[in-house]
């Protein structure tokens, strides 16, 4: 009973975006459950955006990206504890957003 009761330690949370020549608009949901909207500036595919936070079981977990340059690419993932939890590929598509959401899972 006492294990039912104690506090839960929240779960590192990473989003991660990368592949993008050009830039991209971006979309999150932040640790504080706000919807943030922006426009990430790239250099090269090599870039990397990411935003870590801890969540808690049973949090929503949401990011979202899409790219208008043509010849770029995106790749939209969420960490959890250090693992890819979901994950979305894009390529050539300049008008989808590519979403990547779910639920942080409870632990047994």
């Amino acid at each position: 009973m006492l294990a039912a009761c104690a506090k839960d330690p929240g779960r590192q949370v990473k989003y991660l975006v990368t592949d993008s020549v050009s830039g991209f608009t971006i979309r999150y949901l932040n640790d504080a459950g706000q919807i943030i909207t922006g426009q990430i500036v790239t250099q090269s595919a090599e870039d990397i955006w990411q935003y870590e936070f801890i969540a808690h079981d049973g949090d929503i977990v949401f990011v979202s990206a899409n790219y208008k340059d043509p010849l770029s690419a995106i790749k939209v993932q969420i960490y959890i504890d250090g693992k890819v939890y979901k994950q979305a590929v894009s390529k050539q598509d300049t008008i989808s957003f590519i979403t990547v959401s779910g639920v942080v899972p409870i632990r047994d």
